[in-house]
Parts: C-alpha cells; sequence; structure tokens
C-alpha cells in the first residue's frame, strides 16, 4: 500500500498517521483510492475516511462512497451510501457494501442496478433486491424486480420478481428462480 499526500500527522502514541487533505492510495497496483481526512490505526491495520471516497481498479470499475474503512490486512474495503459504474456503465447504488479486494467480489444491501443504456436489455431497464452478491462473471440478487419500462411516478406496466435473480455477465442473460411476471392496468 502507497499512500501518497502533502502533509501527513503522525501520533507515535496511538500509532496513528491522519492526513487532513486530499489523499491517494495505491493497493497492489491493482487499486487507486482517492479521499480526503484519511486515518491510518497501525494496531487496528486500518484504513478510514469519513469523506467522499472514489476507488477504481485496474478494469476501470469506479465506485464512490461517502465512507469506508480498509481492512489492510485483509484487503476488505466496507462503505456506505455505494454507487458502482462498472466498466460497461452499469450503475450500482446500495445503502452498504462489502468488497473483497482479493478476490473482487462485492456484497450489497438494498441494491439498485440501472443497466447501461446502450447494453442489451434496453434503455430503462432495471433491477432492485434486498440484497446483493457479485464477481466478475456474475450477480445474484435476493428478492429481485426487474423492468424494462421508463420510470415514472406510477407503477411500471410490468415487472419480473423473483426469489433470486442471477445476472449472467458473460452471456448477458437473468435467470429467474421461483419468478412470477406482474403486470398492470
Amino acid at each position: 500500500i502507497i499512500i501518497e499526500n502533502d502533509k501527513v500527522k503522525y501520533d507515535k502514541k496511538n500509532e496513528s498517521i491522519i492526513s487532513n487533505s486530499e489523499t491517494k492510495i495505491k493497493v497492489n497496483n491493482n487499486y487507486i483510492i482517492d479521499t480526503y481526512n484519511l486515518k491510518y490505526l497501525r494496531s487496528k491495520k486500518t484504513l478510514s475516511s469519513d469523506q467522499k471516497t472514489t476507488l477504481t481498479d485496474k478494469f476501470k470499475n469506479k465506485i464512490e462512497t461517502s465512507d469506508f474503512i480498509y481492512l489492510t490486512d485483509k484487503k476488505k474495503f466496507r462503505s456506505k451510501n455505494l454507487r458502482l459504474i462498472d466498466k460497461d456503465s452499469n450503475t450500482y447504488i446500495a445503502d452498504n457494501s462489502f468488497i473483497d479486494l482479493s478476490n473482487n467480489k462485492i456484497a450489497a444491501k438494498d441494491i439498485k442496478i440501472y443497466f447501461s443504456k446502450n447494453g442489451s436489455f434496453g434503455e430503462h431497464s432495471r433491477l432492485k433486491g434486498n440484497y446483493m452478491v457479485s464477481s466478475n462473471d456474475s450477480t445474484v440478487i435476493s428478492k429481485g424486480v426487474f423492468t424494462t419500462c421508463k420510470p415514472n411516478d406510477k407503477c411500471p406496466p410490468w415487472t419480473m420478481q423473483s426469489e433470486t435473480v442471477t445476472h449472467d455477465k458473460k452471456k448477458k442473460i437473468i435467470e429467474y428462480k421461483n419468478a412470477w411476471l406482474k403486470l398492470y392496468d
């Protein structure tokens, strides 16, 4: 881990390093974290910030959060108010998330996915669910609701709901387990 900053404070007694300005963190040449007000607690092996933070990986996936904690020894990144834009321009929004940087996996609670307007699902395609587990190859959503209808104040004309929704990223298909189609009006 390489931390770049113009000015830091080192507290020997508490074994902490604090930066009160813009900070860049490089993790194994695979990830770059841009943040403000970074706090490194050596005894707990954590990097954290309560400020807006951006994490970018070598695949050009970009994550924005309102705060984060990074466990340096376990390579785990925990955040709130996640907004992820993946390499295919799909947008993921979640309240809480947990990212395993060593395995490129992400788990998120109360997830909303807005698929790319240029993608194979259509301009207004979106998927919501209770939680998500995602890797390079697939995304699994619990209690998922999918539609391609244009968002409006009323309910969409149709949704596909399912106990489990699996998005195969390579085949670009969505599979449903115990699904039902809801039609409105």
